[in-house]
């Protein structure tokens, strides 16, 4: 039962946080997430109520609600599109994962992404089964991709994990805070969003050194150094203590 005195604002929240809902979720599966009767009830009210109410309610007062409503990638399907995947190929395959699905699979990220990086290339054994990725990507909304491993840090191999065996594909992760170390060169405003998300858990201090001990092939580039330079200030609101040329460190 909807509340009768809810106050004009927070009626226009209910309202656009359900029209935010009926977008972001396939036609259909919004009722089937609650009692059907219930929903229908709900969103009924609502609606009678903006149609009775104040002129006000027209207009939008929440107008990031629904870029900011995001689907959320889980551990789950991740294992899910692995396992299958290992299931259908011919022929057993190692991988090497990083990116994003890397930090959800752990649940150290909450995101949406379509994309299973591995380092450096996509194995043959899977690349070759283009039919089988391609039903894969349609129904999980995944893809296999990969990354070059000179956005790692130095060493990053020596400490990969083994995260198992999905099938045929033996799985192993980029230690995390390789990931976001990596992440801190980018200029891409996601990976610094995973930056600022993480920070809070990450070992301030380790993760400084992972970023300073950056690959030749990253850290020698002065455009990847300022960006380096400035999404640690963002983040830590501090100098990362790398500079720009030979002299001493530098800040935004």
């Amino acid at each position: 039962m909807v509340e009768r005195n809810l106050d004009w604002r927070t009626l226009q929240l209910v309202k656009e946080g359900w029209e935010a809902l009926e977008e972001s979720i396939e036609p259909g599966l919004l009722n089937d997430y609650l009692v059907e009767r219930t929903s229908i009830q709900i969103a009924e009210a609502i609606r009678a109520r903006i149609d009775d109410a104040w002129n006000s309610h027209c207009d939008v007062k929440f107008p990031s609600l629904k870029e900011r409503l995001m689907p959320h990638l889980s551990p789950m399907t991740i294992r899910q599109f692995l396992r299958e995947l290992g299931s259908a190929i011919a022929h057993p395959a190692t991988i090497t994962m990083g990116g994003a699905a890397s930090l959800v699979l752990r649940g150290l990220l909450s995101r949406a992404t379509e994309d299973v990086d591995v380092v450096d290339e996509v194995p043959a054994e899977i690349r070759d089964e283009q039919e089988i990725l391609q039903e894969l990507s349609a129904r999980y909304g995944l893809r296999m991709n990969h990354f070059q491993s000179h956005y790692l840090p130095r060493d990053w191999e020596s400490r990969t994990i083994d995260f198992g065996t999905f099938g045929k594909i033996q799985v192993r992760l980029v230690d995390a805070l390789d990931i976001i170390a990596g992440k801190v060169y980018s200029a891409r405003p996601k990976d610094l969003d995973d930056f600022r998300v993480l920070s809070l858990n990450l070992n301030k201090e380790e993760l400084r050194q992972r970023v300073l001990q950056g690959s030749s092939s990253l850290i020698s580039s002065d455009q990847n150094r300022r960006q380096a330079i400035t999404n640690w200030y963002i983040v830590y609101g501090d100098d990362l203590g790398l500079s720009l040329n030979s002299g001493a460190g530098d800040s935004p």
